[in-house]
């Protein structure tokens, strides 16, 4: 049954994403031939404006493309759970946990694909293919190396798991929001109280985030406490440019795992908080 809902909720949210991508296809293709009409006829002012404004258009349906879909799969996760559909999604024979893995792994998907669009798409408008994807081979191979590449592959790997994590932090508040019980009897916003709950739940997650990341900058890579903390700031500070790179690639590999480690955990706990008030206080009014 879970095969079925996610296939039910990708068919809905791709047609979002295939109708966005052609929009920003279009206009990407558009891009690219105005730029090269432009560049042989470079004293043609007005050739030259409308080069302009398409990459303008093209920037900005970029932008609309990548969080729309987004966007989209937050108000649907609403819509499909929590308003009017929510009568019917929750008396399938399906789990509430079901419910938030369908919701998140297609969100997820959709906005990975929107990306690849974007990716594709800057190919088209700039008409070039082969430099970007050499680039994208070297880095994947840079990847599997120690030094630089393990830094690349932390800052991938906390890319992509940024998506689901983003989406947890609104799930979470949306589930917060409107199941949260209040003693009164006058309407209560549920939509604003959603964002309330955002608010305070981002602002949480920060300082969290800050305290880590000052404990681990103290505490781990300083160590001022260690008996070789004046010789690895000798080491760090010498005018040796290799040194100082390596000292300073040693810190950022930290720091992005420290935060990769941060996200994974910060994501898993607005999952359970949002699974928790699904399953024990879920009341659709």
């Amino acid at each position: 049954m879970l095969g079925k809902l996610i296939r039910y909720d990708a068919k809905v949210q791709f047609r979002v994403l295939g109708g966005l991508s052609l929009i920003c296809l279009i206009i990407s293709l558009f891009t690219g031939i105005m730029g090269k009409v432009s560049e042989a006829f470079p004293n043609m002012v007005i050739l030259d404006m409308f080069s302009k404004f398409s990459v303008a258009l093209w920037v900005v349906a970029i932008i609309v493309l990548i969080l729309g879909v987004f966007i989209y799969n937050v108000a649907f996760f609403r819509k499909n759970l929590f308003k009017d559909e929510g009568y019917l999604m929750h008396t399938i024979p399906v789990t509430e946990t079901q419910l938030f893995i369908s919701k998140l792994l297609t969100g997820t998907l959709a906005v990975a694909a929107s990306v690849l669009v974007a990716f594709v798409s800057i190919c088209i408008a700039t008409m070039e293919v082969e430099g970007y994807i050499t680039g994208l081979k070297e880095l994947v191979a840079e990847a599997g190396v120690s030094g630089g590449g393990l830094f690349w592959g932390i800052t991938i790997l906390s890319i992509l798991l940024s998506i689901p994590y983003y989406f947890c932090q609104f799930y979470a508040s949306i589930a917060i929001g409107y199941t949260w019980k209040i003693k009164s009897g006058k309407h209560v916003n549920r939509d604003l109280l959603s964002v309330a709950v955002y608010a305070i739940l981002y602002m949480i997650q920060q300082a969290a985030g800050m305290l880590l990341i000052f404990g681990y900058m103290f505490f781990v890579w300083l160590r001022p406490f260690g008996g070789d903390f004046e010789e690895r700031m000798d080491i760090f500070m010498m005018s040796d440019t290799a040194s100082m790179e390596a000292g300073l690639m040693d810190y950022l590999q930290g720091l992005l795992g420290g935060s990769l480690v941060i996200t994974t955990l910060a994501g898993v706990v607005l999952a359970w908080l949002a699974l928790r008030k699904m399953n024990r206080q879920l009341n659709l009014e």
